[in-house]
């Protein structure tokens, strides 16, 4: 049988009116009242005066020259047998001007436990009165998407449109129905959301320490239910065998941790392994636990390229920045960064030897970024087969002549002339641009397209991604012709039996001359075969990162 526990409604009414007439003035008259596009079908209102209150909206609820609105909200707690809910029902009935019908909103969130299994349900349904349109979404067990917290906010600012005691009505309301659910036993140091996930716990006789709260992103997915069967249904046990974890520093951090920063503490055991965290005299494995620093990238090749020795230094570093907050996590993640492209240059004297002064740390992090800046600065030079030069420079029509764009001088050129970042481009592989210049000189107007090359089912696709003229100007409708010529060239070039991907040499400012070939990967876009070739994509595009 179904129990109101707790019921608040709460309505606001809007009513504007309309004039019954619209001013009528010559076309070169001013007239700051006067709207022109009105029609006999769509006719145009123009606004007198506004009220709010319900007795306007009843007294003018069909006349048509008023617009009503009104706008609603309603808490409501009830109980039915082995399930008790929250919900909050919001919704609005409105009418424009000059219109006989009526549209009608009605939208409800709510959250939903099952007193014997513990089972929390949270969703949504938007506009509930059409059957068909109807948007669903149910939940069921989420802790970690905080469910309490989000319907709870949603339902004080919501509030705010209509009363000033908002928050008093919505604690009043969770109130009651957290009441229905744990009858408030021992809840003084529990939030809302906390008594949720306690009371889910104590229903699934699960074993959780005092620190059980942080372990709401942990019962994820059908492994840790398992898990917990084959464990006695011991919470911290079976998070330490779903990730790996074992020995007594890692259990009882786990039992006393305010946080769970689980990623940086396993990205820490691959760096630097469990012996290294395990013995530290410190309480590094609870520190990395409770940090609140967010996770960035570092290359897995990284422990690869690095001794023993000079990992001992970044271990230190790495405690002042994830422990003890001394060093920012972004410039450390970039060192290390920079150490791994200098060594795959083939810096293989490269050593780390700066540890806890940050002088050092900043001298040689600069020193670092000069070195690196000698390898990525530099002269590239595509290479295509010579075919695609005698198509492709075949003129379009008498005054359109294009250029196939293939050395660092004729980007920059092209770039500074058009005042655009194609410069950017050289490094691309999959990336084929051509200047198309119109008139007999160098002087005269130009378009610069890019193609981007793939491929599809065996062939090779030349899709135009962008042509453009100076300052990135869309270009005008007499380019039409002149670009669809040049697509069936550009087509023509890729499916010739001769083609061959280009090739990249690059000259490097120290002298270091890197080559590298081009190679389709499993999507079908072209990637450089010698990884680091490129600096103005992503640093390490074909590398593993560990998230750190």
């Amino acid at each position: 049988m179904k129990e109101e526990i707790y019921k608040k409604s709460f309505e606001r009414y809007g009513t504007t009116k309309y004039k019954d007439y619209n001013s009528i003035v010559p076309i070169d008259g001013q007239n700051p009242e006067f709207i022109f596009g009105a029609t006999e079908k769509h006719p145009v209102f123009q606004k007198e005066e506004s009220w709010e209150g319900e007795e306007y909206y009843m007294k003018h609820l069909k006349d048509p020259m008023y617009s009503v609105r009104k706008e609603y909200a309603m808490i409501v707690v009830e109980k039915n047998e082995d399930k008790v809910s929250i919900k909050f029902f919001t919704g609005m009935m409105s009418r424009r001007e000059g219109k006989p019908w009526f549209k009608v909103e009605k939208n409800v969130d709510y959250i939903s436990v099952n007193l014997k299994t513990g089972d929390v349900y949270n969703g949504h349904l938007r506009g509930f009165n059409k059957k068909k349109k109807c948007v669903k979404n149910v939940r069921r067990n989420c802790f970690f998407l905080e469910p309490a917290n989000n319907i709870k906010s949603k339902m004080k600012n919501y509030l705010t449109l209509f009363t000033d005691t908002a928050f008093n009505e919505v604690t009043t309301a969770f109130s009651d129905f957290l009441f229905q659910i744990d009858q408030r036993e021992n809840f003084e140091s529990l939030n809302y959301e906390d008594r949720l996930f306690r009371f889910y716990l104590n229903k699934r006789a699960i074993k959780y320490p005092n620190n059980f709260k942080v372990y709401t992103g942990e019962l994820r997915g059908p492994e840790i239910k398992k898990i917990l069967k084959k464990n006695d249904n011991k919470l911290v046990e079976s998070v330490m065998i779903k990730n790996n974890f074992s020995g007594k520093k890692v259990r009882h951090a786990l039992h006393h941790c305010d946080k769970l920063n689980l990623l940086l503490y396993e990205i820490a055991r691959k760096l630097f392994g469990d012996d290294w965290l395990n013995q530290d005299k410190e309480s590094v494995i609870l520190d990395l636990l409770n940090s609140p620093t967010s996770s960035v990238h570092i290359p897995t090749q990284f422990t690869e390229l690095i001794s023993k020795e000079e990992l001992k230094r970044v271990y230190i570093l790495f405690k002042q920045v994830y422990i003890h907050q001394n060093l920012d996590a972004m410039t450390f993640s970039d060192h290390i960064r920079m150490y791994t492209e200098l060594r795959s240059f083939g810096e293989h004297d490269l050593k780390w030897k700066s540890v806890e002064s940050k002088p050092d740390f900043r001298k040689e992090h600069l020193d670092w970024t000069e070195k690196l800046q000698h390898y990525k600065m530099g002269n590239y030079t595509r290479h295509y087969p010579e075919y695609m030069y005698d198509i492709i420079s075949q003129p379009l029509y008498a005054d359109f002549h294009p250029v196939l764009l293939d050395t660092s001088s004729k980007y920059n050129e092209e770039s500074s002339y058009q005042s655009n970042c194609v410069k950017g481009y050289i490094g691309k592989a999959g990336c084929l641009i051509i200047s198309v210049i119109c008139g007999k000189f160098l002087v005269e107007e130009r378009a610069t397209i890019e193609y981007k090359l793939t491929m599809k089912d065996g062939l090779v696709h030349a899709d135009r991604v962008q042509s453009l003229g100076k300052f990135n100007q869309k270009l005008e409708a007499s380019w039409t012709t002149v670009l669809l010529k040049l697509d069936k060239q550009v087509l023509s070039c890729v499916r010739d039996e001769r083609f061959e991907t280009v090739k990249l040499t690059k000259e490097c400012k120290n002298g270091t001359i890197l080559k590298s070939d081009t190679y389709w990967d499993k999507e079908g876009n072209l990637r450089w075969t010698f990884k680091n070739i490129d600096s103005s994509e992503s640093i390490f595009p074909n590398f593993n990162f560990l998230l750190l």
